[in-house]
């Protein structure tokens, strides 16, 4: 699949807002359904996660202090008809200790840039996956 830049949107998330569900609302309310998504900044309060294969779930790791956001990178893309972010990020901590995951909700927003490459033409929509439990975009398959 083959998709054209349509716009870039640059903009800084709400302070104390939810990451994930800020950066939902605002493709929600820009009707981005396909998009690239890069950021950083400063979170106040962090949850990373592994996905655990034989359990088919997140293990969390929980950072309740500030860190510093080195990267946050994902993808904007329709689950249920409705904008789904998948990201993974990497921190810093006081110490520069670095830790990175799958983005949970929990994240707090001190000071967040985003750049939301928002893509021309209708991108994959997410779907069960029976194997993993997770919504995924379709394989390909040549």
């Amino acid at each position: 699949m083959s998709l054209d830049l349509k716009k870039i949107h640059l903009f800084r998330l709400p302070r104390g807002d939810d990451l994930i569900e800020a950066l939902t609302a605002y493709c929600r309310d820009q009707a981005v359904t396909h998009a690239v998504i890069n950021g950083l900044g400063v979170t106040s309060r962090t949850v990373l996660g592994y996905f655990d294969r034989a359990t088919k779930g997140y293990r969390e790791f929980l950072f309740e202090e500030d860190v510093e956001v080195l990267n946050l990178t994902g993808n904007v893309s329709l689950k249920e008809g409705r904008p789904m972010i998948h990201a993974h990020m990497t921190i810093a901590d006081k110490d520069g200790q670095t830790h990175g995951g799958h983005v949970l909700p929990g994240c707090r927003v001190f000071v967040f840039e985003a750049m939301l490459f928002e893509l021309k033409g209708d991108g994959p929509h997410r779907v069960a996956d029976e194997e993993t439990g997770l919504f995924l975009w379709p394989t390909w398959r040549p």
